[in-house]
């Protein structure tokens, strides 16, 4: 089971932003998380549907159009939320 559980409402699993935060993801130096991303619904409803079947301890909402610069976003996120 992932210890964090990155939720992303988006129109479409094709879009363009929604690849390269997926692209930014996997340069992060935390790597303990599943991504699911939600296509129904409005960002509401998709964030409430995806909640029910993520597995991570932590949750986390991500818009499409995030890009994580800093590799250790993740780890720093993780370490707050345990606190």
């Amino acid at each position: 089971m992932p210890l964090l559980s990155i939720i992303i409402p988006s129109r479409t699993v094709d879009a363009p932003d929604l690849q390269r935060l997926q692209a930014s993801l996997s340069h992060q130096s935390f790597q303990d998380f599943e991504v699911l991303v939600e296509t129904s619904g409005n960002s509401e409803e998709a964030k409430a549907i995806a909640a029910q079947r993520a597995s991570g301890e932590i949750l986390a909402f991500f818009c499409a159009d995030n890009d994580l610069q800093d590799r250790d976003f993740l780890r720093t996120m993780v370490w707050y939320a345990r606190l």
